[in-house]
């Protein structure tokens, strides 16, 4: 890998790197992402969410629908809260694996916004 600044002047440049991933493409390198579906079983729309917090808003320009999600897949490594109010109100539930249906849990259409966090 190559990593840097080329053919620049006399200038200091420091970067940091955290936790490189190796692949031979770059879904093998690609950082975790949990994944909301609409339909439990994993059908229907897909919305891909990397660590951070996740509004209404930015739950759609995911590719998400308010009150739609009835199955999530999380990776290893990460956490998942899912909200059923926008901006983290109402109730929570907190998911560090796959749920195939988000019906078995009390959860099923009811996600509005979510965290995801490196667990």
């Amino acid at each position: 890998p190559k990593w840097g600044v080329y053919g620049g002047d006399a200038y200091t440049i420091t970067n940091y790197v955290s936790a490189p991933r190796i692949g031979s493409s770059y879904a093998d390198a690609a950082p975790p992402r949990i994944t909301l579906y609409q339909n439990c079983s994993y059908g229907g729309w897909a919305a891909t969410f990397g660590p951070g917090n996740y509004t209404e808003t930015d739950l759609t320009a995911h590719g998400g629908v308010n009150d739609d999600a009835s199955a999530v897949k999380v990776p290893s490594g990460l956490k998942a809260t899912l909200y059923q109010n926008n901006n983290y109100g109402g109730t929570s539930k907190v998911f560090t694996s796959d749920q195939s249906c988000l019906s078995g849990v009390s959860f099923n259409d009811m996600t509005s916004s979510l965290k995801v966090v490196t667990n």
